[in-house]
């Protein structure tokens, strides 16, 4: 026999407020992190084309850090030096030095 379901305590829409806030936290936990990066230097392994005209390059820093850079694609696979100029909730970005 199948077990018995249990009744759920918490609705649709509660859960969807619980997760909406552990987001909201994250993201702002995120983009303070990102912040401290600015004005320091990084190594970062060029991976490859980001799709973005204005950073076209994608690259990640040894912790695993998404920085996007500008540049041209004899960068991709090589370990270069870049100045963090900007940040957001998601990536860096960089000009290399």
């Amino acid at each position: 026999t199948p077990a018995a379901k249990l009744p759920d305590p918490a609705s649709r829409e509660e859960k969807q407020a619980w997760f909406d806030r552990l987001l909201e936290v994250q993201n702002a936990h995120s983009a303070r992190i990102h912040a401290e990066y600015v004005g320091k230097t990084v190594r970062v392994l060029v991976d490859g084309e980001s799709g973005d005209g204005a950073w076209p390059l994608s690259s990640r820093t040894a912790g695993g850090r998404l920085v996007h850079l500008q540049g041209d694609g004899s960068l991709i696979g090589r370990y270069i030096d870049v100045r963090i100029t900007g940040s957001n909730t998601w990536a860096l970005f960089g000009e290399t030095l």
